[in-house]
């Protein structure tokens, strides 16, 4: 599952604004057993949902970003690049298949 939200994050890092690059490099695999997850953000990068979704932050919320609910970074390389995304995801599921020696139809 992770190589598969690696194909998210790949195409998702360039977008990211860069001052100190913290924030891209949050960008990680975080998939279980049954789901590919990609989480954003860290203790050095406390902000990255603010840059990628918006709102408002700061003293009494001074500084505003426009809410964007499908997020500009994450969410818009999953939908541009889904293709990949499920190539990858089948390929492996296909490879655990073959491993396990039961036989693919």
């Amino acid at each position: 599952m992770n190589k598969a939200a690696d194909v998210v994050i790949d195409h998702a890092v360039p977008l990211v604004p860069r001052r100190t690059g913290r924030a891209a490099s949050s960008l990680r695999a975080r998939s279980t057993r049954t789901q590919s997850r990609v989480a954003g953000g860290s203790a050095r990068a406390p902000y990255y949902p603010w840059l990628d979704f918006g709102g408002r932050v700061g003293r009494r919320h001074a500084v505003r970003r426009p809410f964007l609910k499908d997020g500009r970074y994450l969410y818009k390389s999953f939908f541009d690049h889904r293709d990949e995304f499920e190539e990858v995801l089948e390929s492996e599921l296909q490879d655990i298949v073959r491993r396990s020696g039961l036989a693919l139809d």
